[in-house]
């Protein structure tokens, strides 16, 4: 099972087809252990928003109080790679990023964070979702990269079956858990 986390509601973006306006939310189970109902450990959590790369300090805290709990891989879902200081900062504690070009806008700050990813030090998980519509010209370093291509909004995003979507507790970001 897979672990669809939400770290914060805030973003930079106001997509028409964002998923997170098909859900209550604040409704969803909070997540405070890492494990499934079987008790074993995710196979994979995805950290999601909002744009989790607009709290960025958040975001660190969080990764770190996640790897206290669990081993399974942490992967960053993101459309902000145009900061790559702060990229770089959340990668060193990551197992990888996905990262999603929702128009023509996002390309010219993916390719340049590409390029750094060519030099990166430690090998990551490196995924790339490009909407319909968005131009993507071959780039040098497209091998490290699983790109999907031509994505279009679902309504309603249904969850996959082998994933739960849930929230990161405030609680253990402002209590230091």
């Amino acid at each position: 099972m897979k672990l669809r986390l939400l770290l914060t509601e805030r973003c930079n973006r106001n997509c028409p087809g964002c998923c997170n306006k098909d859900y209550d939310l604040n409704k969803l189970p909070i997540e405070m252990d890492f494990r499934t109902l079987e008790e074993k450990e995710y196979e994979l959590i995805m950290i999601t928003g909002g744009e989790p790369l607009v709290v960025p300090d958040a975001l660190y805290k969080a990764v770190g109080q996640i790897r206290k709990r669990t081993t399974s891989p942490i992967i960053v879902y993101t459309a902000k790679v145009d900061d790559i200081r702060i990229t770089n900062w959340i990668l060193d504690i990551v197992d990888g990023l996905t990262v999603t070009l929702h128009n023509q806008d996002d390309v010219i700050s993916f390719l340049k964070f590409a390029v750094f990813m060519n030099h990166y030090k430690q090998p990551k998980s490196l995924r790339l979702n490009v909407f319909e519509g968005v131009e993507l010209p071959p780039f040098k370093y497209e091998k490290m990269w699983q790109v999907k291509r031509d994505l279009v909004w679902k309504e309603h995003c249904p969850i996959p079956d082998d994933e739960v979507f849930h929230q990161y507790s405030s609680i253990m970001l402002c209590e230091g858990r």
